[in-house]
């Protein structure tokens, strides 16, 4: 083959988005012919496409060292830059580019943003308004004009800009950050209302969207009422989401859909979370493979993932690398080498949490394997618990847990689920399986109450695996219970998380203002207050304080989810996955929803003043 030949090959593999060959091409012609700029250029970009920004500078450099007037590759230099997460650098790139073509879309847009980041609003504003002269609808441009104008106090133009923007159908990586936006405007308007639903939605897309908490939250405390829903009309009109369709449509195909799951998460709950999200994806193909990439430095770590049954492959790293072996795991390596590009589809660890479950009618079951069940079950029995009668597991944090830092608003006290412990028993006629950790406070010996807290983390799940259904605190392990498919029962819970199924309750502690009105459920669930950043603002800067739910609430939450279930009148004997047809296709961001039951009980509640 001619070097011309292995160069329109090379390039033929680009264009038909075969990136990792044409790389492989180009990088073989290149050896040959080191001063080929059109061979560099290529061969960069199609290591940008796969994500290797280093290499990809490099190759840039290349094509500049040999064509500094080729504006593209400037343009593509910072891009690798700004990727690095080095704006400074990038933001030179840019200018040079635009020094050589004034009309660049790419590089007006992307110096903009990095000036509206740094706060330099008035350069910024000059070049997004020839980005939207050039091309009037440049969504992200109307977006990013929005902030320049909202920095200056114009409200309504900053209004007008970032609703062109959200109705046009910007990126759904922008939607959240524009709402938030146009929701503050709305707010400075005194249009409260709109502004409360705008703000809701923005974290529809993205619940950890602090900002969006943190407006809510001070709406709020402003005393404001949202007008029902609230929901804007023009928000229906929003594309708020990019739709992936498997090509190969659910037909019979050579191959799986290969997914990478990143699971970087330390913590009990974040960790179950994270590999049942990757499963439950998993399970949208009809044909698929799975692998999970997740850290050591935690025991419990390989517990949950020899109960998850959906991972085809496991990669543990540690702080040097990946580990050479995960037998223990019971999931070998994937043979070969591979990067990114292998798989279809990679999952991030922010993209795994417990809220974008709830898009899902049926999340992955995690599952005890089936050898270890029998020796699992007969140390169950010999530790005291009876075959023949219905239990429940109970889990609450205590401040003795090792791996995290005390935290007073999920740190209860443990003669409160005792107490809970002993109603069980003697009004409900069940048993207790106290799950947890070695070091929590002994409880004095109660008939049917069995304490499982030093025991592996394969023994608690097998045990929530039998429940009748989980009763716990806001601590990770309730995710133990969705994971395993047992309802669950979280109480005093501070935030909307912890579960995602159906089945599954929350009872909430009680927020209390600072004028001594106990703030009701259904107002707080409104204005977005039940959400770990939104309380820790309300307690330390606003005054407000959270009074615990107290053994009436509890025991009446628990009679409610134990009669929910009263067809488990022994250990419960897990049924087979319900049979469904994947879609072979994801939506991403996922919609959202509230799947499981809010609980209120009034008449029990501490006596306060209501704020509804």
């Amino acid at each position: 083959m001619t070097d011309w030949n292995a160069f329109v090959d090379g390039a033929q593999h680009f264009h038909r988005g075969n990136y990792a060959k044409s790389e492989e091409i180009l990088t073989r012609l290149l050896l040959e012919r080191s001063d080929w700029k059109d061979v560099a250029l290529v061969l960069a970009l199609a290591q940008l496409r796969q994500a290797k920004f280093s290499n990809a500078r490099w190759g840039f450099l290349r094509t500049l060292c040999m064509a500094p007037d080729q504006p593209m590759a400037w343009e593509m230099y910072g891009q690798c830059f700004a990727h690095m997460n080095l704006p400074e650098r990038g933001e030179e790139m840019f200018r040079r580019c635009l020094s050589l073509k004034s009309s660049s879309v790419a590089s007006l847009r992307s110096l903009g943003q990095i000036l509206v980041t740094r706060g330099q609003w008035d350069e910024a504003e000059r070049l997004l308004r020839r980005l939207v002269d050039i091309e009037p609808f440049n969504f992200i441009g109307h977006y990013l004009l929005g902030m320049c104008r909202a920095s200056t106090g114009d409200r309504e133009g900053a209004e007008r800009r970032l609703r062109f923007a959200i109705v046009g159908g910007l990126s759904a990586h922008h939607l959240p950050y524009a709402l938030l936006g146009y929701g503050r405007c709305l707010a400075g308007r005194g249009r409260n209302g709109e502004a409360i639903a705008v703000l809701q939605w923005s974290l529809r897309f993205m619940p950890e969207l602090l900002d969006a908490q943190m407006a809510l939250a001070d709406l709020d405390i402003g005393g404001v009422q949202s007008s029902g829903d609230g929901h804007p009309v023009f928000l229906e009109d929003v594309r708020a989401t990019a739709q992936y369709v498997d090509y190969r449509g659910g037909r019979e195909f050579g191959r799986p859909f290969r997914i990478l799951a990143r699971i970087g998460a330390h913590p009990f709950g974040h960790f179950i979370v994270g590999t049942v999200f990757a499963a439950t994806i998993k399970q949208q193909f009809s044909k698929s493979h799975l692998t999970l990439e997740w850290r050591s430095g935690r025991a419990y770590k390989r517990d949950i993932v020899s109960i998850n049954p959906h991972i085809d492959d496991a990669i543990c790293c540690d702080d040097d690398g990946f580990a050479e072996s995960e037998a223990a795991a019971g999931r070998p390596n994937p043979r070969g080498a591979w990067d990114d590009s292998w798989f279809d589809l990679v999952l991030h660890p922010s993209m795994a949490i417990d809220v974008r479950l709830t898009a899902f009618e049926d999340s992955a079951r995690l599952a005890i394997p089936t050898a270890q069940v029998a020796q699992l079950a007969d140390r169950l029995a010999a530790m005291g618990v009876r075959p023949d009668r219905w239990f429940c597991t109970l889990h609450y944090r205590e401040p003795t847990w090792e791996h995290w830092l005390s935290t007073p608003v999920r740190d209860i006290e443990p003669e409160t689920y005792r107490n809970l412990a002993e109603a069980i028993v003697a009004r409900l006629g069940g048993q207790v399986v106290r799950i947890g950790h070695r070091g929590m406070m002994p409880f004095p010996e109660i008939d049917g109450f069995v304490d499982l807290s030093a025991e592996s983390t394969m023994m608690q799940a097998f045990a929530v695996s039998r429940s009748r259904f989980l009763v716990a605190g806001p601590s990770g392990p309730s995710a133990l219970g969705p994971a395993l498919h047992v309802p669950t029962l979280v109480t005093n819970a501070v935030s909307m998380s912890g579960v995602w199924r159906r089945a599954d309750s929350l009872l909430t502690q009680h927020l209390v203002t600072p004028g001594g009105k106990r703030v009701t459920q259904a107002r707080a669930i409104r204005q977005g207050m039940y959400s770990t950043s939104s309380m820790k603002y309300l307690l330390e800067q606003k005054g407000y304080r959270l009074v615990r739910n107290n053994l009436d609430e509890m025991i009446a939450a628990v009679s409610l989810v134990s009669d929910g279930n009263s067809e488990i009148r022994d250990w419960r004997e897990p049924g087979p996955e319900p049979a469904s047809r994947p879609p072979n296709q994801i939506v991403w961001p996922p919609p959202l929803s509230r799947p499981w039951r809010m609980l209120e009980f009034p008449e029990l509640a501490p006596r306060f003043a209501v704020l509804d």
